[in-house]
């Protein structure tokens, strides 16, 4: 029973021991991932550099790995028996081509060979990086490496990936030209969980310029009319049939549009479109003796429902981003907004039934705000 219970013990531990780490990480066409990897912490000049790289338009991610020291890595699982003979490694062993001069030689360190735990005939080296995902462009490998790297085609244009960084190998150079010798080795058993985070706007650039266009044909003909009647009156029945005549024309050719797109820029044209569409709906134009009436004063109801508009578009936005300096960005121009609505309404006041349902609703996109975003 006693026997039975240490080997529970040593074999807990050999499970432990060969662990495997996993991290998750984002990438995206804009901001690779890069990270620092401690191979050994008693011995110095092993740490690793590893980057993962993401090409939207040819849908691959790229993986680098970069050493102080040179770099060996196996492409398939080979064993040690099969590959190195009188402790040296023979590339012309290997089950796949690697490049390499036909003088050149490898030597196997008592180090590796004292890592290597059990008989060594037994022993089988991972190939260095496994994947689920993705599929390896072909690459020549080479036996001596300042860098590593391989590219591979995301299938399915899949969102998430892994890769997992197993045997990786350091050599040092010889005394003499062409001879190198094995110092280092470690299965790094290293999973990587990739989130592809993919640009909404790729690919989407003649919806953008579409969009793009129809604001600026608005905008324009908007100021067009607002330069010529921005006053509101109209000196004559026949300019006022004018205006009228040319706004009907504007309104029944720029109509609302709408958006479920999950590009931001899109979006964004198409809410600055439509309240272009909410102001050209909203233009009037009066007779001199019509446009004597007393002015209402107080906040302008025009000004707060936009205002309380762009918060709750910008919260929207704010709920569908995980970049942190992009949400940051969000979270002050919707702070921007509230300061100037609540300016707005303390030095102007509120006196008609328009003015308290357009603070009412301004109110409302302010709370809409604090609860969502300053959790």
């Amino acid at each position: 029973m006693k026997k039975i219970f240490i080997l529970l013990i040593v074999l807990t531990a050999s499970l432990q021991g060969r662990a495997q780490l996993a991290t998750t990480v984002n990438v995206s066409a804009r901001e690779p991932f890069t990270a620092n990897l401690e191979m050994s912490k008693d011995i110095p000049g092993t740490d690793l550099i590893v980057k993962f790289s993401f090409n939207e338009g040819a849908n691959t991610l790229t993986v680098r790995l970069v050493s102080y020291r040179g770099l060996f890595v196996f492409r398939d699982d080979v064993r040690y028996g099969q590959v190195v003979s009188w402790l040296h490694l023979r590339p012309k062993k290997f089950p796949y081509p690697v490049t390499c001069s036909p003088k050149d030689r490898f030597l196997v360190t008592d180090a590796i060979r004292k890592a290597i735990k059990g008989p060594l005939g037994r022993q089988v080296f991972h190939r260095w990086v496994q994947y689920e995902g993705l599929q390896p462009v072909q690459t020549e490998y080479k036996m001596v490496n300042d860098v590593i790297e391989q590219t591979f085609d995301i299938t399915e244009k899949r969102s998430v990936v892994s890769l997992t960084l197993r045997d990786i190998f350091l050599m040092d150079p010889g005394k003499k030209e062409g001879q190198y010798s094995i110092v280092y080795w470690k299965d790094l058993n290293r999973r990587f969980d990739i989130a592809i985070m993919r640009d909404a706007c790729f690919g989407k650039e003649e919806e953008i310029n579409s969009t793009r266009q129809a604001l600026e044909g608005i905008r324009a003909a908007y100021d067009s009319l607002k330069v010529r009647y921005g006053n509101g009156i109209a000196q004559s029945k026949e300019s006022l049939a004018i205006f009228n005549d040319i706004k009907g024309t504007l309104t029944a050719q720029f109509q609302k549009r709408s958006s479920d797109s999950l590009c931001d820029c899109i979006n964004e044209n198409v809410d600055n479109y439509n309240l272009y569409v909410d102001s050209l709906a909203r233009m009037e134009v009066k007779l001199p003796a019509a446009a004597r009436q007393p002015a209402v004063k107080g906040v302008s109801p025009q000004s707060l429902l936009s205002k309380a508009q762009k918060i709750d578009i910008s919260v929207s936005r704010w709920l569908a981003s995980s970049n942190a300096k992009e949400r940051k960005d969000i979270e002050k121009e919707c702070q921007r907004l509230i300061n100037a609505g609540n300016s707005e309404i303390e030095s102007k006041g509120v006196y008609t039934k328009e003015q308290t349902e357009a603070k009412t609703a301004f109110k409302h996109a302010e709370a809409y705000f604090n609860r969502t975003c300053k959790q």
